[in-house]
């Protein structure tokens, strides 16, 4: 059976219902079904959703979310090992205005914390939607799947892009 850890990003657009990745998500949902992949978050993305789920009162919702559609693995000590090697064999961000760069830093401590839980835990696949996960793919003996936005034919309704994506377990 296939493990696939997801990202922060790509829990968070699913739950959101981000139009522009309803149908890249739908093919995921559907490959990873015909793999009988269990799906997994890391506790980084737990604690993520759960800072902007807290201070916006929606928590219980999101909380409720991810537990139907995905597994739990805890951010270990092996996992933090395992995401400073990673750091330290791709190097820092170093390219942008100093905000840029700050803001890269701080992605590149989460992904690779993402990352890391991966090769620690010996998961096939982590999905994302950041290419910036591509930097890890000589590191990672999985599959890194990065999911990309497709443009939305038509535009969305206000009321039909509030809508959470119907996309099964």
């Amino acid at each position: 059976m296939m493990r696939a850890l997801y990202d922060t990003n790509v829990v968070s657009y699913w739950m959101a219902g981000q139009q522009e990745f309803h149908t890249p998500l739908r093919k995921l949902q559907h490959d990873l079904r015909s793999l009988k992949a269990m799906l997994y978050v890391s506790a980084v993305t737990i604690q993520e959703l759960a800072v902007v789920g807290q201070m916006t009162g929606t928590w219980p919702e999101m909380h409720d979310f991810i537990r139907e559609r995905f597994n739990t693995v805890p951010f270990t000590s092996l996992c933090a090992e395992k995401a400073a090697a990673l750091q330290v064999a791709v190097g820092k961000p170093s390219k942008g205005t100093k905000a840029e760069r700050r803001e890269a830093k701080d992605l590149w401590f989460r992904d690779a914390a993402i990352v890391g839980t991966a090769i620690a835990e010996g998961f096939e696949m982590v999905v994302t939607t950041e290419k910036w996960f591509m930097h890890y793919t000589n590191h990672f003996e999985g599959e890194i799947r990065v999911v990309k936005a497709v443009a939305v034919v038509g535009g969305a309704s206000s009321s039909e892009a509030s809508r959470p994506a119907k996309l099964e377990k």
